[in-house]
């Protein structure tokens, strides 16, 4: 990503191996949030029972709080790919920061997602593999 200016980087999407663990755990939970139950309630119920011995239990009102201000009546749930969405990215902004308010909660660090350094790395591991599967098909028409 050498020569790239500041706004390249900025609409670079982050991906999964920009993140620390912790933020990939968010990103995972709010996929898994978007995917669990017919209602939010029930999600955040079976969500909640997994995590009753986590460290971040004592703060998942207001993870789910966040979970709900970036998720759209339009958004379906996330695909799993290795690269964050536009409300991943809002989501990693909107946590940052939210642990040192929970008291014994502040060992979880979440960076505002513009302070994560997007390497560009799962960009290119999507690209390839995008590109792969389209020669795959594209082949297996021709046999």
């Amino acid at each position: 990503m050498e020569g790239c200016t500041v706004i390249d980087r900025l609409s670079e999407p982050l991906g999964f191996s920009d993140l620390t663990s912790d933020e990939e755990f968010f990103i995972i939970l709010f996929r898994d949030w978007q995917r669990r139950g017919p209602t939010r309630a029930v999600a955040e119920h079976a969500l909640a029972r997994f995590l009753l011995e986590d460290r971040v239990y004592p703060a998942l009102n207001s993870v789910f709080s966040a979970f709900d201000m970036v998720q759209t009546a339009d958004a379906e749930a996330a695909e799993d790919s290795i690269l964050l969405s536009e409300r991943e990215e809002t989501l990693l902004t909107k946590l940052a920061g939210m642990f040192p308010d929970h008291g014994h909660v502040t060992d979880i660090e979440v960076r505002p997602a513009d302070e994560i350094t997007r390497s560009g790395h799962d960009r290119m591991f999507a690209d390839i593999d995008r590109s792969y599967w389209q020669t795959t098909t594209l082949l297996a028409g021709q046999i």
